[in-house]
């Protein structure tokens, strides 16, 4: 950036910490960021924490992004899909899983249970089903360390 220039906004969700699991990898296999064709529809709902996009697959839930601007929530989630067919959804179910997280962000304690389509590495998967696990309003120290994989073993040394 040149002095005197500003620096374009940034989706909400979209963090300087955690970008690296939210952006898929070229070339990863472990990855499932959509097929060429797949369909994702999305659809916007306003909250007092702000914008909230909802997206889902045919398999279930595949993201929440939360921030002020709409086009650049569709941006973040095409690019975390990019292989996909992004679809407006206008469907009573769209809808329906709309109002579901929009009362979930407003009172968490009411829970949200919906069909998920987790994708994401081994590693992402255990870390994303270990914090489904604690309730509503309870923290955990759980480290990262629990959900990590077995250790490989490391090189013979040369002595």
């Amino acid at each position: 950036m040149r002095p005197g220039e500003s620096r374009p906004h940034r989706a909400s969700s979209e963090k300087a910490y955690g970008d690296d699991m939210a952006s898929p990898q070229k070339g990863d296999p472990s990855l499932d960021v959509g097929q060429a064709g797949e369909e994702i529809r999305h659809l916007l709902g306003d909250s007092s924490l702000g914008r909230i996009l909802v997206a889902s697959s045919g398999k279930g839930l595949v993201s929440i992004l939360m921030g002020e601007d709409e086009e650049l929530l569709i941006e973040d989630l095409q690019r975390r899909f990019p292989e996909v067919q992004l679809v407006r959804g206008d469907g009573e179910e769209d809808r329906h899983r709309l109002m579901l997280v929009l009362a979930f962000a407003e009172d968490p304690s009411c829970g949200l249970d919906l069909p998920l389509d987790v994708r994401g590495t081994d590693f992402q998967r255990r870390v994303w089903q270990a914090l489904r696990e604690i309730p509503v309003g309870q923290t955990s120290c759980r480290s990262a360390a629990t959900c990590s994989s077995p250790r490989r073993a490391a090189p013979p040394s040369r002595n």
